[in-house]
């Protein structure tokens, strides 16, 4: 696989151009939040008012819009181009007094244009050899024609040619331009009509077309855009496409969804003239044309009844930063309402936040292709829960872990940020990997990671920290010296569910009080003349997680999620020193191994441990709720320290202990013990073990 070179660009999670393999992880489309309105109520202002495009020039954000049309028929329409301004980021907008364009006998107003062929939607032309009198640039529709235009300051408009340009389409929308700074060339996208045969025949569909131009007049032949979904008979009006601002290389389009036979009923009403409903999609490419189309609605028509009459909620032209932590964007709505004004909305939007690779709170993760880049320190763009986490391997190209950058060599991430620096413990300093392919390997719990970039330059590495625990963090108070342990009228399943099993003697182990809601466990021993059974059901935040492989040291087998049970051997040989040793059982579920391990020891002495001896079955099965798991054990007497199986009536000292661990399974968040003979600070003393009893 070729390495894709990333060099210092931002790379947005909006589709799948990085991404080689996933697990548990998903694409998530996060919806704009709808802030302050602005509200077209001037008297030049009617119900076919309509927002087309914003453009930012140093601190003045200016909104371009259609305040009217006047006149009954289509050969005597006017078209008013008005503009408003914003001081404040985008977050409202006043009409300056222009002085421009008469109405009503006055020009007080913010009037840009009236007539044909108005003022266009525009863009300022970025265009390094753009000639100043041109710097804001637009196509405008007129009589069917599209036309060139320009303007040295945004309100006094010209033609850049008197004949219309040769370019085929439907232009009776907002036609969008810009200067592609990556292609070289002038880009546009306008609206065509195309013959789809769908369910219902062939039916006529707009669509989205694009073309390009060295020169703002010449265009190619335009191309109409695909989609990785091949849904043929989505109705696509405005488009609001433009290069994503700190990624230029990617494309954003947010264009208009219109289904044209819905409509809702209010009262005894009858159905309108023209019925549809609209709302607003996303839409993210690469090469202008090939695009991945989120079919789930980016912006929706919401509680607001009026805003399910057809023609609303049209995505606006245009990003504005509002700050360093928001973006603008805007909506229309209200549009030709017989009572109402109709009026602009703000949306608040995350930079570069658009999508995100999510992963639930049970986590998972993704695995990038081959990357070469140039900077020195990995940022990333990442919101996470409380509880949630991301934690970064860099691998190299065949998916090998490169020493210091492993998963368990970085404190994991969590906190909200826009552009934060990943530390590993031995530092961020990528430079010795510049230039070489690498992969990715994000593991994320509760998160949602939006994009990613190499910065040349080191910047601040923001980072939470785990403090220590409250105290205390183990509940050595025991309910019971001793649990009984029935016989199994046969062998119980062993299917990781012990529902099934005889659990009227089961303990239940506690943990001290700020645990003690999410940490607790249930235990259930039985037994027959072949084997010991245990089977328990816990409650866990972070479930199944050890990191221990079985050929790890036994020493650390129970520091995080584990259950220890000690339990005297059974025997009628004395031994050389008159008491034979107790069994220590540490049962387990490797999460490197991904099974049930377990580990006998006789006695202290972790030297003698046996890891998964003969015999041991062990299954381990996570409850769906993601907060804690269930396991099954047998574990043959054999495999144990003694010389047969309890009989009926014996008993034996035993004590029970289980422990929690913290989300990355490697170090002890909390315990418990249970099966005490009293409840001494200390838990490890044979002496204050309880019993089990055998009945």
């Amino acid at each position: 696989m070729q390495a894709i070179n990333v060099g210092t660009r931002r790379e947005l999670f909006v589709d799948d151009y990085l991404i080689d393999r996933t697990r548990d992880v998903r694409f998530d489309l996060k919806h704009p939040e709808r802030r302050e309105a602005f509200v077209f109520d001037a008297p030049w202002e009617s119900g076919s008012a309509f927002p087309q495009s914003v453009v930012t020039e140093g601190d003045t954000v200016r909104l371009y819009y259609r305040a009217a049309i006047q006149g009954n028929t289509k050969l005597d329409r006017v078209t008013l181009i008005a503009l408003a301004e914003s001081h404040d980021g985008g977050k409202t907008f006043v009409r300056p007094n222009l002085g421009l364009t008469s109405f009503a006998g006055s020009t007080a107003n913010n009037l840009v244009s009236a007539g044909r062929p108005g003022v266009p939607p525009p863009f300022l032309d970025t265009n390094p050899d753009c000639d100043p009198s041109a710097r804001y640039k637009g196509l405008q529709s007129s009589a069917g024609q599209l036309y060139a235009m320009a303007s040295p300051d945004g309100i006094r408009w010209r033609l850049l040619r008197d004949a219309p340009l040769k370019y085929s389409g439907a232009f009776d929308t907002v036609n969008t331009a810009f200067w592609d700074a990556v292609a070289g060339c002038y880009r546009s996208y306008t609206r065509v009509w195309v013959n789809r045969e769908t369910a219902e025949g062939l039916t006529r569909i707009r669509c989205i077309q694009s073309a390009g131009s060295d020169d703002f007049i010449h265009w190619s032949e335009p191309v109409e855009n695909r989609y990785a979904d091949d849904e043929q008979d989505v109705q696509l009006y405005t488009n609001a496409t433009l290069p994503c601002p700190g990624a230029e290389h990617i494309y954003l389009s947010f264009p208009n969804r219109y289904t044209q036979r819905r409509w809702i009923r209010h009262g005894d009403e009858s159905p309108p003239k023209t019925p549809g409903c609209n709302d607003g999609l996303l839409m993210a490419g690469r090469d202008g044309v090939h695009w991945t189309r989120y079919r789930d609605a980016w912006i929706r028509p919401g509680l607001d009844a009026r805003n399910w009459r057809q023609r609303n909620n049209y995505p606006v032209w245009g990003i504005v930063p509002t700050s360093a932590t928001e973006w603008s964007m805007y909506v229309s709505e209200h549009y030709m309402q017989p009572d109402v004004p109709g009026r602009l909305r703000r949306l608040a939007v995350r930079p570069h936040g658009f999508v995100s690779m999510h992963a639930d709170y049970q986590g998972g993760e993704f695995v990038t292709k081959p990357l070469v880049f140039d900077g020195r320190c990995l940022r990333l763009n990442y919101a996470t829960s409380a509880a949630g986490s991301i934690r970064v391997e860099i691998q190299d190209a065949g998916g090998k872990v490169l020493d210091g950058f492993g998963l368990n060599d970085m404190n994991p991430l969590f906190g909200d940020a826009l552009d934060a620096g990943v530390r590993w413990k031995d530092g961020g300093d990528l430079a010795a990997l510049i230039g070489r392919p690498v992969r990715l390997r994000f593991v994320m719990h509760d998160a949602d990671l939006f994009a990613l970039r190499f910065s040349s330059t080191e910047l601040d590495v923001t980072a939470g920290e785990v403090v220590d625990p409250p105290s205390p963090t183990y509940h050595t108070e025991a309910s019971c010296s001793e649990i009984h342990v029935p016989r199994a009228k046969e062998p119980p399943p062993l299917d990781g569910d012990p529902d099934q099993w005889n659990r009227e003697h089961a303990v239940t182990i506690r943990t001290p009080d700020q645990f003690g809601d999410y940490c607790y466990a249930n235990i259930s021993l039985m037994y027959d003349d072949q084997a010991l059974y245990v089977g328990g059901e816990v409650a866990d935040p972070y479930p199944m997680r050890n990191a221990l492989a079985f050929d790890g040291d036994m020493r650390k087998s129970w520091d995080t999620d584990a259950l220890q049970i000690h339990l005297q051997p059974v025997t009628d040989v004395p031994s050389d020193d008159g008491d034979a040793p107790i069994n220590d059982i540490r049962l387990w579920y490797s999460t490197p191994e991904r099974a049930a391990g377990c580990c006998v020891i006789p006695g202290t002495d972790a030297a003698t441990a046996r890891v998964n001896p003969r015999g041991v079955e062990g299954v381990y099965k996570a409850r769906a709720d993601g907060k804690g798991y269930t396991f099954t054990y047998r574990i043959p007497w054999t495999a144990l320290h003694g010389t047969r199986a309890p009989r009926s009536g014996e008993r034996l000292t035993a004590c029970i202990q289980c422990h929690w661990g913290t989300q990355d399974g490697k170090e002890f968040l909390c315990g418990g013990v249970e099966v005490r003979a009293d409840n001494a600070p200390e838990v490890y003393v044979a002496e204050s073990w309880g019993s089990a009893v055998f009945l």
